[in-house]
């Protein structure tokens, strides 16, 4: 299945969607503006849904691109001036050394090995000295939970377009030389906008479990890595 026929599909018919990263994206910008010291802190967001990261950042002072291999989702910041370009994490169209911050959210999870292990040299390359690269990845996700089938041409894939599963070790053990993690961990995140009081009630049960240690379905690894040469 072409990757670019799911992204097209939730940037122009399901944008809906991206309101569940809200509480996710929140996180991503508190983490990012406690260890940022700069006056005006340059910034790329790779993947970029909706724009509300990039609406948030921008509030706050920061120069922010964009990147999205969807030009509708690259239109619609631009007309919010937000600047923004169309491509791909294995091929960055920057210079070395551009960025104090890369921002990658459930991202790495949809590309292969090969474009993996590219992708993450050039976001080790466009990042200044000692900028720092952060996001998420789902956390041992299931593959063949969400593997579906075309009824029209009977093409099997995974609906969300994902081919990685990642746990805390596997995401150490890819980076490239040069970046030192200074925080891995998972969470939970949960959007309460918009649920009824039955599903309230169901999420904060599972959120009580996770924090007393019984982990289970849809968490989330945070990490937050460090160029240091």
């Amino acid at each position: 299945m072409n990757q670019n026929k799911i992204w097209m599909y939730f940037q122009t018919e399901k944008t809906d969607m991206f309101s569940h990263a809200i509480p996710r994206l929140r996180y991503l910008v508190s983490k990012a503006k406690k260890i940022t010291k700069f006056q005006t802190p340059f910034a790329l967001n790779i993947g970029v849904g909706d724009g509300f990261l990039e609406n948030q950042l921008m509030k706050q002072g920061w120069k922010i691109y964009s990147l999205d291999p969807i030009e509708t989702a690259i239109k619609r910041l631009r007309i919010k001036g937000i600047w923004g370009g169309v491509g791909v994490i294995e091929a960055l169209p920057y210079k070395s050394n551009s960025f104090d911050v890369v921002f990658c959210s459930e991202v790495l999870e949809h590309l292969s090995d090969k474009q993996l292990k590219v992708g993450l040299k050039e976001v080790y390359r466009v990042l200044k000295p000692d900028g720092y690269f952060l996001g998420t990845v789902p956390n041992k996700e299931n593959l063949n939970d969400n593997v579906v089938v075309c009824p029209n041409c009977g093409q099997i894939f995974h609906r969300w377009g994902h081919k990685q599963q990642f746990d805390l070790q596997r995401l150490s053990q890819i980076l490239p030389e040069g970046f030192k993690i200074l925080k891995i961990k998972n969470i939970l995140f949960i959007c309460w906008k918009g649920i009824n009081f039955k599903r309230k009630v169901a999420a904060f049960l599972k959120l009580l479990l996770f924090y007393l240690g019984s982990h289970g379905s849809n968490e989330t690894i945070f990490f937050l890595i460090k160029k240091t040469s």
